[in-house]
C-alpha cells in the first residue's frame, strides 16, 4: 500500500499521507513519495490540498528509522534533512499553485513544520499543534525554526520549542500561526469551500502573491517594491484582470481562466 495517495477532483488535487496506523508518521519512504507527488505536473492543477488520512495529519518523524541507527553512528541527521525534507519544502514554497494544508488530529514535529511550511492551514476545531521535538532532546527542524517566529514572534515560538507545550487549533488561529478553523464536523465542508475559491481563482496572480509574500521574508524594502511593480505590470496584462474588471463593471462573479 502506497504511503501516500493522490487523488484529483476536477482542479484540485489533494495528496494524503495515508500511513494512518501510524499516525500518519514520515518514513524514509513516506518522504521519498511525497517528494514524487510534489513533483507532478500541476498544468490541469489550480490548487493543492496537503493532509492525512484517518483523521490525524502528520506526527513528525516516524522515529523507526533513527532506532536502527542509534549507537552505530549510522544516523545522517544532515543527509536526511537535506536529501528527504528540505526537498519538499522547497517544492511548497516554490508551486505555482496554493498549497492547503488541512490539518486534523495531531500536528506534531516535522509534521507542524510541513503545515507551516504551506500557503494556507486550516485547522478542525480538535487539532493540536506541537513541537516535541525537546521531549526526545532533539531541536526544531524542517524550516519551523524559520517559519514559526516569523508568524507567531520569537517569544511565543521560544516557548513552543522548549516546553513542547500543546497549541489548540483555536489558540493557533488567535496568535496567527494559522489561517482558519473549522469545526470538526464542517471540516470536510469548509476545506472544500476553500478550495474551490482557490480552484476558481486567477492562478497567475495566486502565483506571483506566493513569490511576493515569501520573498518579503528576507527582502529589503527598495527590492520588494521593485518586485510589486515587475508583478504588477504583468499583472496588468493578463486576460484574468481583464476578466476581473469586466466582471466589476458588470455586476458578475469572475470567471477566471489562470491566464
Amino acid at each position: 500500500m502506497s504511503d501516500i495517495i493522490v487523488t484529483e477532483d476536477g482542479a484540485v488535487r489533494t495528496v494524503m499521507i495515508n500511513r494512518a496506523n501510524k499516525m500518519n508518521a514520515l518514513s524514509s519512504a513516506t518522504r521519498m513519495e511525497l517528494i514524487a507527488a510534489l513533483k507532478l505536473p500541476v498544468d490541469d492543477i489550480r490548487v493543492i490540498v496537503l493532509r492525512g488520512a484517518g483523521g490525524v495529519f502528520c506526527a513528525g518523524q516516524d522515529l523507526n528509522d533513527f532506532a536502527a541507527g542509534m549507537g552505530g553512528g549510522k544516523v545522517d541527521g544532515i543527509k536526511i534533512l537535506e536529501e528527504e525534507y528540505e526537498p519538499i519544502l522547497d517544492l511548497i514554497a516554490k508551486s505555482p499553485r496554493p498549497v492547503i494544508a488541512a490539518v486534523e488530529g495531531a500536528c506534531v514535529g516535522a509534521g507542524m513544520s510541513l503545515a507551516l511550511a504551506c500557503d494556507y492551514v486550516i485547522a478542525s476545531s480538535t487539532a493540536y499543534f506541537q513541537l516535541a521535538f525537546a521531549k526526545i532532546a532533539l531541536v526544531p527542524d524542517v524550516g519551523v525554526s524559520y517559519y514559526l517566529p516569523r508568524l507567531i514572534g520569537q517569544a511565543r515560538a521560544m516557548s513552543m520549542a522548549l516546553t513542547a507545550e500543546k497549541i489548540t487549533a483555536s489558540e493557533a488561529l488567535r496568535i496567527g500561526m494559522i489561517a482558519q478553523t473549522a469545526e470538526e464536523k464542517d471540516f470536510d465542508s469548509d476545506l472544500k469551500t476553500i478550495a474551490t475559491a482557490f480552484e476558481s481563482g486567477p492562478s497567475q496572480a495566486y502565483s506571483r502573491i506566493k513569490t511576493m509574500m515569501r520573498a518579503s521574508l528576507d527582502s529589503d524594502y527598495a527590492t520588494q517594491l521593485r518586485m510589486e511593480a515587475e508583478f504588477q505590470n504583468e499583472a496588468l496584462h493578463s486576460a484574468d484582470f481583464k476578466e476581473g474588471v469586466m466582471a466589476f463593471m458588470q455586476k458578475r462573479p469572475p470567471k477566471f481562466n489562470g491566464k
